[in-house]
């Protein structure tokens, strides 16, 4: 797409040239921002859909914000970094795409009490862990996968209208 902007040597002219530029940068930062929430819409869907809901609070901390300088998207709780990364056999068997240093798994299983009775895991139980379910990383990839093409498809659509 082109547009074409033409002026003469004139203050009038120059003053709505400046004008004209003006709206198109208006246009183009509204489209960027409408991109960007698109973006981490999509994002947190991956995220959401990625995260075992078993875990209750893991997924309802899921969160994120966008300003006029960033774009953050998050989760909070004490199962995060488990669910991301993953544990025991079972996490070593199926590890996270990008692990951390230090991050190590365990070799056995372990047993666990959940003495709260209104939860459906209330009682004596036995893990092997979980694999790494790499939510974040999914959510990150998804934004690095569709960022260009989302901020291209709505500044392109946004400056064919003017």
């Amino acid at each position: 797409m082109s547009k074409k902007i033409t002026m003469s040597l004139s203050v009038a002219s120059i003053n709505k040239t400046i004008q004209t530029l003006k709206k198109i940068e208006d246009i183009v930062d509204k489209a960027k921002m409408e991109a960007i929430k698109e973006v981490m819409e999509g994002a947190y869907d991956e995220v959401i859909s990625n995260t075992p809901f078993d875990t209750g609070e893991t997924a309802s901390s899921t969160t994120y914000e966008i300003t006029n300088t960033k774009a953050t998207l998050k989760q909070s709780g004490t199962h995060v970094v488990y669910n991301e990364f993953g544990t025991g056999p079972q996490g070593s068997s199926q590890p996270h795409p990008e692990p951390v240093e230090g991050w190590t798994y365990g070799a056995n299983g372990w047993g666990f009490y959940q003495s709260n009775t209104a939860s459906r895991y209330y009682g004596s139980h036995y893990t092997l862990g979980q694999p790494a379910h790499a939510q974040m990383y999914k959510g990150s990839q998804y934004i690095k996968n569709n960022i260009s093409k989302i901020i291209k498809m709505k500044v392109s659509g946004a400056l064919s209208k003017i």
